[in-house]
C-alpha cells in the first residue's frame, strides 16, 4: 500500500472500494525536478495529493524567495485563497526531485465531499491537520529564537538532510550565514 493511501485511510477510515472512487476521480501528473505545479499569478483549481516526491511551495518578495512547506508522499493541499476566492495565486508549487501528485479538480472536489462521508472527513481532517501546522508555525515565528525554530526543524522533519540549505534557511527565516552558525553550534 502506498503512502498516500494509508493517509487517506488513517485519515477518513476509507474502505478499498472508497479509495477507488477517489483514484477514479483523480488523475496523475508527473513533474520532472523544477517543474512548477501552480506558478504565481496563476488560479488554483486543484487540489493535491503527494504520491512521490516533494513539493516544495515558496513565494516571492523583493527578489528573494521565502518557503513556506515542503509538501511530501501522503501530504494534501491547495492554495486555499485562490481555490476558495477565484483569485490569482501568490505561491509558487515546485517540484524538488521527480515528483507523482494526484490532482482533483474543483468541482469533482466538491461533488465527492457530498456523495461521499469518508471523503468530506478527509478533507475535514487535512484542513485541521493544516490550521494546527500553521498555528504552531505562527507562533514559532513570533515567539521562539532562530535556534529553537532550527531544533523543532530537526526533531520534527528530515528536511535538514534533505533539501538545499539555502531553502531551510528561508523556511526559518534566517540568512545562509545565520543558518551555518546555528548549525555549528549544534555539532
Amino acid at each position: 500500500m502506498n503512502t498516500l493511501t494509508q493517509r487517506i485511510k488513517a485519515l477518513s477510515g476509507a474502505s478499498d472500494e472508497e479509495i477507488e472512487i477517489f483514484y477514479n476521480a483523480s488523475k496523475v501528473v508527473d513533474l520532472s525536478k523544477g517543474e512548477v505545479l501552480l506558478g504565481a499569478g496563476k488560479l488554483c483549481n486543484h487540489y493535491y495529493f503527494i504520491e512521490s516526491g516533494v513539493i516544495r511551495i515558496y513565494y516571492e518578495k523583493e527578489g528573494k524567495e521565502h518557503t513556506l512547506w515542503f509538501a511530501s508522499a501522503g501530504e494534501m493541499f491547495t492554495h486555499w485563497d485562490s481555490y476558495n476566492n477565484q483569485v490569482p495565486s501568490y505561491h509558487i508549487y515546485k517540484a524538488l526531485e521527480s515528483t507523482r501528485v494526484r490532482i482533483i479538480s474543483k468541482t469533482a472536489n466538491e461533488r465527492l465531499a457530498k456523495e461521499y462521508p469518508f471523503y468530506n472527513t478527509l478533507l475535514r481532517k487535512n484542513l485541521e491537520e493544516v490550521h494546527i501546522h500553521t498555528c504552531k508555525n505562527i507562533s514559532a515565528y513570533q515567539s521562539d529564537s532562530a535556534l529553537e525554530r532550527y531544533e523543532k526543524l530537526e526533531v520534527q522533519h528530515n528536511w535538514l538532510l534533505r533539501f538545499p540549505l539555502k531553502y531551510i534557511s528561508s523556511f526559518l527565516g534566517v540568512t545562509e550565514s545565520s543558518l551555518s552558525r546555528i548549525r555549528k553550534t549544534r555539532k
